[in-house]
């Protein structure tokens, strides 16, 4: 074989190498999971909207469902399987959806609670059919305040009306220690907000009669799981 052909088999399975990555990055799903509701051609799930700061049904609001199957595409075309879905909310914060809108990443968001969430991650199941999700409202997440949901690791239960600190110091254990940032008292869901600008990077969340946890990050994680002493 001379040098020329030999030179044309190494681009060619270059070529192919270089076309199978662009085919694994093209079909990578973002989320690497499959969806927590149930998926159906046909069916409706309702869902029940509840304010995570006042703990009251959402009612009587717009409400917005965007969901895809969580491709993330580098070229075109790419068929993400988007939709979207309108309706509004009953008297009990209660909407019926087309089971069909359901797919990996499933955003809902409402009048009033424009940052939205995941229905796949943040919801909690009733039954098969019927599920609840808690949305943050507007008037908490404009003036930059985000939400801790803290809960028992055992009873898998909110910790309502709960006292809780936000510590700059894994070995501070309020109120003996004032190396707080933070401190305040859950609401009947278990959440409490706080405003981001007074919470240090690397924070820890403490409890009485709990062990101390590492303060969580980002938006997503905004759920505290604490195990007794």
């Amino acid at each position: 074989m001379n040098q020329k052909g030999f030179v044309n088999i190494i681009l060619i399975a270059v070529v192919v190498i270089l076309i199978g990555i662009a085919g694994y990055f093209v079909l990578t799903n973002k989320s690497g999971s499959v969806p927590k509701i149930p998926f159906q051609k046909t069916g409706t799930i309702n869902i029940k909207l509840l304010d995570a700061f006042s703990g009251q049904a959402i009612s009587n609001a717009d409400v917005r469902i965007y969901s895809d199957n969580g491709i993330l595409c580098f070229t075109t075309p790419c068929n993400t399987e988007g939709q979207e879905w309108t309706g509004k909310s009953d008297n009990g914060g209660i909407i019926s959806i087309p089971s069909k809108v359901i797919n990996v990443v499933t955003t809902i968001t409402a009048t009033g609670y424009k940052s939205g969430r995941d229905l796949n991650k943040d919801s909690e199941k009733i039954d098969n059919n019927n599920w609840l999700i808690e949305l943050d409202p507007d008037s908490k997440i404009d003036h930059f305040e985000r939400r801790l949901k803290l809960i028992d690791s055992q009873t898998q239960k909110p910790l309502s009306n709960t006292a809780v600190w936000i510590t700059n110091n894994q070995n501070c254990r309020p109120p003996e220690c004032s190396d707080y940032s933070f401190t305040g008292i859950t609401n009947s869901q278990g959440n409490i907000y706080y405003r981001i600008s007074s919470v240090k990077d690397n924070s820890w969340v403490f409890v009485n009669s709990y062990k101390v946890v590492k303060f969580p990050t980002g938006w997503v994680n905004f759920k505290v799981i604490l195990e007794k002493e």
